[in-house]
């Protein structure tokens, strides 16, 4: 009984971040930079899933995916957020857009990714 609410919530999260759309705006290098460096960043991937990591302003980043701890780096390049985590064995970039209130993730080929929630500093003292 609860899987048909629950789907039904999936379904619409995934649908509101679907593809970009004309009203969203692409972030550049610097604003990407004003985003990410120095702060922490919740990103709930498009299947929901769930990552934390310290964008620290040398480049290095700490996190936790699920229950995996992860180190690596980080570097904005051609308006996208790259990270390099030897554990996750490949280089992720993403194009950062903002919606509303919201910051979104897409792949290169602009392919849904997630969102994403910037806290401050470093509270979970990665």
């Amino acid at each position: 009984m609860h899987t048909r609410p629950l789907s039904f919530a999936c379904v619409l999260a995934l649908a509101l971040i679907a593809t970009p759309v004309s009203a969203d705006v692409r972030l550049s290098n610097d604003q990407i930079l004003a985003h990410v460096s120095g702060n922490t960043l919740k990103v709930v991937t498009a299947n929901l899933q769930e990552a934390r990591g310290y964008f620290n302003p040398d480049g290095t980043l700490k996190g936790r995916d699920g229950d995996r701890d992860f180190v690596g780096k980080w570097n904005v390049e051609n308006g996208m957020l790259c990270m390099d985590i030897p554990q996750f064995e490949n280089t992720l970039c993403r194009k950062l857009f903002v919606r509303g209130d919201q910051l979104l993730l897409f792949t290169q080929t602009g392919q849904p990714a997630g969102r994403i929630e910037v806290t401050k500093g470093n509270p979970d003292l990665y």
